[in-house]
């Protein structure tokens, strides 16, 4: 099995592509061959990809890499080291390195504050903290968000053309979201997420206003897919009165 870079992160020109004799994912970033070149992450070779939403709730949303829809998703499940694949260490720090220099170099000027959701994936954390040593003036609020009762959670049914086979499946969906407390959102169906708010809180332990407060702040996620996360926070967010708010995911799908 081969994979390449280019298939699955379309704005970088790198190889990364699983070994045929260890199985492990290799991230390649002195590939050049015919088809392939250096993307020289960080040196002005080429500029953040705005994601196709433009912005999400009035603020703008960066992806830094274009996940395909065939392999992209074994990648990042192999990067966030949740997949069978392994990849070598020295290959997760190259990604984390050339990354954290393009993210620094491109998207963290003037920034203040970086604010992160829960994760239960060590790659959010590992690439701040190779952002924090390049710039340790930033402010760092890791899992600033807390999943809210499933009590507090608004089904907005009143503001859609809702037929009944609809409720039923929403009515099947909070009830298996009641036995452990909280929705998963990458549980509930695309279609149905319009139907859903108040999912997320700020985690108050994390965060005082005083931290956000006319502060240019950036939400800080590993994946932007449908959005709905995001736009979550961003509202809970701006009640703070940020001075400046924007998004930045490592993946977009």
């Amino acid at each position: 099995m081969y994979l390449k870079f280019k298939e699955s992160f379309k704005y970088l020109f790198e190889d990364i592509y699983i070994d045929k004799k260890d199985g492990r994912l290799v991230f390649d970033y002195n590939k050049r061959t015919k088809d392939f070149q250096s993307s020289q992450l960080g040196k002005g070779n080429f500029s953040p990809r705005i994601s196709k939403q433009k912005n999400l709730f009035h603020t703008p949303i960066y992806s830094i890499y274009q996940l395909s829809k065939t392999s992209g998703s074994e990648i990042l499940r192999t990067i966030k080291k949740k997949s069978n694949i392994s990849i070598k260490q020295n290959d997760y720090n190259s990604f984390l390195n050339r990354s954290a220099i393009y993210i620094t170099a491109k998207l963290l000027k003037n920034v203040d504050v970086i604010v992160t959701p829960q994760t239960s994936s060590f790659l959010l954390k590992d690439i701040l903290d190779k952002i924090t040593a390049k710039r340790p003036d930033i402010k760092i609020i890791h899992e600033a968000f807390k999943k809210l009762p499933i009590d507090q959670i608004k089904i907005n049914y009143d503001d859609y053309n809702v037929g009944p086979s609809v409720i039923k499946r929403m009515d099947k969906l909070i009830s298996n979201a009641k036995e452990q407390g909280f929705i998963e959102i990458k549980n509930v169906p695309k279609q149905f997420l319009s139907y859903i708010s108040n999912v997320l809180g700020i985690n108050e332990l994390k965060i005082l206003p005083k931290y956000l407060n006319n502060q240019n702040v950036v939400l800080f996620d590993d994946l932007l897919g449908s959005g709905f996360t995001m736009k979550e926070m961003i509202i809970n967010l701006k009640t703070y009165s940020p001075k400046s708010l924007k998004g930045i995911t490592l993946f977009k799908t």
